[in-house]
């Protein structure tokens, strides 16, 4: 059948295709996979490690939910001027100016503790993975940190989080305020093309609202990869902010 040739020569090109970006890139994909080996071979030796993800998932989980809380109560508060009907929703948010700055307010904190959470967990992992790499290489006074067992050495990697908390803040404040902005900026987009009469602005809102998306999706990447670079680099020196062992770690 036809569609069987379809797929045969389309599985060809994209065997040729994956076969030439392996040769082009064929030192980029043995250092990826030497970094893997490393990966899976630091689990191996330090198990407690798999117990991190659960630890900062018990611990997001009920901030998660009383930010929820707590913000659906503010902006269910204001004055109202009519009776409640429970059988549309619109009637029981009727905040007023206050409750709704303090809405927004809290919604900044809340991002902000939720991306500290992230980067704290990411820290605790860093620590004990360049921990376990300096006890392997033989290469720095922290060895003796590995015979410690698995739970002290998180514990350890916690406390070393809240000995650069302030550069931990930074990075989660420069991902809470862009996540606002983004979702502004989509949600303008958004009620603009709703409120547009013509076919040709609607698309063109279309094409803007998904290249702003994108824009701000590559910024984000870019941010939450730095700020990892970052705290890379502090974890390793332990003496310079984020901005001197962001800059330090590029060069």
């Amino acid at each position: 059948p036809e569609f069987v040739w379809t797929a045969a020569l389309s599985g060809f090109t994209i065997s040729v295709c994956m076969m030439i970006c392996a040769c082009c890139f064929c030192g980029r994909c043995a250092s990826a996979a030497h970094t893997v080996e490393e990966a899976a071979e630091c689990l191996m030796m330090t198990p407690s490690l798999l117990l991190e993800p659960f630890l900062s998932f018990v611990i997001k989980v009920p901030v998660f939910v009383l930010g929820c809380l707590v913000f659906i109560m503010l902006i269910g508060s204001g004055e109202y001027t009519q009776s409640v009907d429970l059988t549309q929703p619109q009637s029981l948010f009727h905040p007023d100016s206050f409750t709704s700055v303090s809405a927004v307010y809290f919604l900044f904190a809340w991002l902000l503790v939720m991306e500290l959470l992230h980067y704290i967990s990411i820290f605790v992992v860093i620590y004990v993975a360049e921990v376990w790499f300096f006890k392997h290489f033989k290469k720095t006074e922290r060895a003796g940190f590995c015979e410690m067992c698995g739970v002290k050495l998180l514990v350890k990697g916690f406390l070393a989080a809240m000995q650069h908390l302030g550069s931990l803040i930074f990075a989660a404040m420069c991902l809470a305020l862009l996540r606002p902005i983004r979702w502004a900026v989509k949600a303008f987009l958004m009620a603009e093309e709703a409120a547009s009469f013509t076919e040709v602005g609607t698309c063109i809102l279309k094409v803007a609202r998904w290249a702003v998306d994108l824009c701000f999706s590559f910024i984000q990447k870019v941010l939450d990869l730095t700020s990892q670079v970052a705290l890379m680099q502090i974890a390793i020196d332990g003496s310079e902010g984020y901005c001197s062992s962001l800059e330090y770690a590029m060069d």
